[in-house]
């Protein structure tokens, strides 16, 4: 049977690729080797060639195959210069069971969750191009959250995560390939506005909006995550746009739409902070703890109607959503307003980065998440 059809990465046409599994098949087969030559998938034992290779995907096979042999093939893409600068490659395929068509990647990869993170992005101008960049701080929490839980009641091991950046694809299938790698997204925010005509509503004057590569960008990477059921931590206007995408709504502007409201935003003081009030029903409160907590603030927008998927878990004395959390017990997915990568931050923002690579982590094993903090109970299967 051959394999499926699919495009070669131009990088690597014309190169010999060899693909190998060392786990027998239930036919007693002990190995399995196809090769790459001159774009075409040479299945070595039968020398049956098919055009292609599913390489975004990273399942190699089909029909029993496919439930044999599961590779993560993104890495060849990344390195695919080098590659045609070496010539021949070998790669060895571990071997698991497929748990579906998005499944494998991480597991055979990294011991560690990979982690998407979007970027920002400003189109090109008079004086220079257009660029791309990121915030270190999400980054740097990411890789930072190692946990030891020898106290709970799973005793577990997380090593951190293994941040990986997303610039602003424009092709959707590109946009798919990149969710299908992770096994969780921080949906980070922005010093500029979502598109409000884009939300159903007029331009605001105190709106300053963002490039709309950027958010149409965002708006997919949501939809598919949400999709499928990604462990998510959405910041500032990440959790603005994750509501919008579930159904929810926006509030223009906070002076305007609340009677007497707190100040959120000050242009001349970026180390603005407020309190906040944490349902105590709430896994955020889990995370957080009890006592009087204050974030950080720089917004002038806020969540209006919350989807259906979610419920609020914190808000300020004015009234204003600062954070959400999914009512599925089974999706991690927790917006936050204020910004936990910020130098502003606390350590207790820390723990909400550690919870949220906990998440992936155990998304990434199969296994029901736990809290990684002492007494905390099993929150989802």
């Amino acid at each position: 049977m051959g394999l499926p059809r699919d495009t070669i990465p131009h990088a690597l046409a014309g190169q010999r690729l060899e693909v190998g599994c060392s786990a027998p098949d239930e036919r007693g087969s002990s190995a399995k080797h196809w090769s790459i030559e001159n774009g075409v998938c040479i299945d070595r034992e039968s020398r049956n060639g098919s055009y292609g290779i599913e390489w975004i995907r990273h399942v190699i096979g089909c029909g029993d195959d496919v439930s044999r042999f599961v590779c993560c093939l993104a890495t060849l893409l990344v390195a695919a210069p080098c590659f045609v600068k070496n010539g021949p490659v070998r790669i060895c395929c571990l071997c698991g069971k497929f748990q579906g068509r998005h499944s494998g990647v991480t597991k055979v990869m990294s011991k560690k969750p990979i982690i998407g993170i979007n970027g920002d992005f400003r189109e090109a101008r008079m004086d220079a191009g257009a660029l791309s960049w990121f915030n270190a701080g999400y980054y740097d929490c990411v890789t930072a959250s190692k946990i030891q839980t020898a106290g709970n009641n799973k005793a577990r091991n997380c090593p951190g995560g293994l941040p990986i950046m997303i610039p602003p694809f424009e092709e959707p299938e590109d946009i798919e390939a990149i969710v299908d790698m992770i096994d969780g997204l921080v949906l980070s925010g922005c010093h500029l506005d979502l598109d409000l005509e884009l939300a159903g509503h007029d331009p605001h004057p105190a709106s300053r909006t963002m490039p709309s590569r950027r958010e149409l960008f965002d708006r997919r990477l949501c939809e598919l995550v949400v999709e499928r059921k990604l462990p998510v931590l959405a910041v500032g206007s990440g959790m603005q746009l994750m509501n919008l995408i579930c159904g929810g709504t926006i509030l223009r502007h906070i002076p305007e739409d609340f009677e007497q409201p707190l100040q959120h935003r000050d242009p001349v003081e970026p180390n603005l902070r407020h309190l906040i009030e944490i349902e105590e029903d709430s896994m955020l409160f889990e995370i957080y703890g009890p006592g009087e907590i204050r974030v950080n603030s720089q917004h002038h927008m806020a969540v209006g109607m919350l989807a259906p998927e979610f419920r609020v878990s914190a808000r300020t004395p004015d009234g204003v959503t600062e954070a959400f959390e999914s009512t599925d017990p089974d999706w991690f997915c927790h917006g936050v307003q204020w910004h936990p990568e910020n130098d502003t931050a606390s350590r207790l923002d820390m723990q909400l980065f550690e919870a949220f690579v906990q998440a992936c982590d155990d998304r990434r094993q199969g296994v029901p998440f736990v809290l990684p903090f002492p007494g905390a109970q099993k929150v989802a299967a």
